[in-house]
């Protein structure tokens, strides 16, 4: 635990902790601004392969600000995986491996999924930042809609084999970001997904962090389907759609991401 300090490093690419079997919360800043919690294991072995469950949650961010929390397995806790309670602000979570935790994936005040407000106007923890509705999601790309203040935001995405109990999250998987800006009005964006990235049947997440660091919880999942025949998820079946799927034919082994039949 950190309490009163700032500029530290726990862990980091090369010398991450194995932090794990805690009878509490795994690690927890209190008062503490300007760290970064860096390539963990909380909640494994080692190896990462084996989850070896703790009493508590596996990170609690308590009137902490201006953190970093990335690149972390967080994994077995009783708790949540991320709690960022009274008052903590700006605080950054991104490209972490978090799931199988009994509470949310992330938790801002600890109190369970924060519904997202209109235009995103509330206080509170991480400033209750809103996170992504996902409408839809395919091998090739998720699409969605973000309401919050105006300004830059930065949406993270995930996949799961299965959804969160609570229907939001959690997110073990990284798939890439996706940055643009926000008028301040709600606001659709469109995701391209790597091919191989994602499978049919998994379950997509995602966060929004804007431009003051602030991270919202988790998205609720959305499930991912056959992306045909609008193959390029433009909302239109055309001729580009066709064209995609004569280039990808030539370049690669024919697999599901072109499935135009969908079996």
């Amino acid at each position: 635990m950190l309490d009163g300090s700032g500029g530290n490093t726990i862990g980091g690419p090369g010398n991450g902790n194995v932090i794990t079997a805690n009878n509490n919360n795994e690690v927890e800043l209190r008062n503490s601004v300007v760290n970064q919690i860096d390539s963990n294991l909380i909640g494994t072995n080692s190896t990462g392969t084996t989850i070896i469950a703790s009493n508590g949650v596996g990170i609690v961010l308590d009137d902490s600000d201006n953190n970093q929390v990335l690149r972390n397995t967080i994994t077995g806790n009783s708790g949540g995986g991320i709690d960022v309670v009274t008052g903590a602000v700006r605080n950054t979570i991104y490209t972490n491996r978090i799931y199988d935790n009994t509470g949310l994936g992330i938790d801002l005040a600890n109190n369970g999924v924060t519904p997202n407000d209109p235009g995103d106007s509330d206080t509170g923890d991480n400033e209750l930042q809103n996170y992504p509705v996902l409408t839809s999601a395919t091998v090739t790309r998720i699409n969605g809609v973000l309401d919050s203040l105006p300004g830059a935001i930065d949406l993270h995405f995930y996949s799961n084999a299965t959804c969160d109990p609570s229907g939001y999250g959690e997110g073990k998987t990284y798939i890439g970001l996706h940055e643009f800006n926000l008028p301040g009005v709600p606001t659709p964006f469109s995701f391209p997904v790597a091919p191989g990235a994602l499978q049919i049947g998994q379950y997509v997440t995602a966060t929004a962090t804007n431009s003051d660091g602030n991270t919202s919880e988790f998205s609720a999942c959305a499930q991912v389907t056959c992306s045909s025949p609008d193959v390029d998820d433009d909302g239109d079946v055309d001729v580009n759609d066709i064209i995609a799927v004569a280039v990808q034919w030539n370049a690669q082994t024919y697999s599901a991401t072109y499935d135009l039949n969908c079996d």
